[in-house]
């Protein structure tokens, strides 16, 4: 069986060997588009549901912080932040839960140690995921699964390496702005 970080570097190179994208991967619980489970996080030592976020688009992006390729994402998604937040689009960064089982710095952290002006910005959000949401969202312990979720609560993609997978992310934000600014 593969360590965690050897699984990450395996991960990372079947992605990027141009025979796997990561549009390919069958990340989904279950058929796409779904309702957004309703789940909790905790933020700042206190209980945050994703139903707070309704009415706007947002990623949902589960990581763990001993994640090579989360490092990786990390750094790509703070060069994309300001055409991303322009767009009202909110990021959730949260740590999976107990960091899957490993030593690590929670999402706050990682974020400032790898992309520092990240923490401040208002559009970013970090916390721990709960128990509950592991269960739900990431019952097979993904160290980097991102889920983008409509203006009306609905997963409309799950996937991973944002570093591969970027212009999707983009392409969400616009498609959702403009959904948003349609919506009376």
């Amino acid at each position: 069986m593969l360590s965690r970080p050897k699984f990450a570097w395996v991960l990372l190179l079947v992605l990027t060997s141009g025979r796997v994208s990561a549009g390919m991967l069958d990340l989904a619980p279950r058929p796409l588009p779904f309702p957004m489970p309703t789940v909790t996080y905790t933020a700042n030592g206190q209980a945050h549901s994703l139903a707070e976020l309704q009415g706007r688009p947002y990623m949902l992006w589960l990581v763990s912080t001993w994640c090579h390729t989360c490092i990786a994402s990390l750094r790509v998604m703070d060069k994309a932040n300001e055409q991303l937040m322009q767009q009202g689009f909110t990021i959730v960064l949260l740590r999976n839960h107990d960091n899957d089982g490993a030593p690590g710095p929670d999402a706050r952290g990682f974020a400032q140690q790898f992309a520092p002006g990240l923490p401040g910005q208002a559009n970013w959000r970090f916390g721990e995921a709960s128990a509950q949401m592991k269960q739900a969202l990431n019952a097979k312990q993904y160290p980097d699964i991102y889920y983008l979720v409509d203006a009306h609560g609905q997963v409309q993609t799950v996937s991973t390496a944002p570093t591969v997978t970027l212009d999707r992310i983009r392409r969400f934000a616009q498609h959702a702005e403009n959904m948003t600014r349609k919506t009376p």
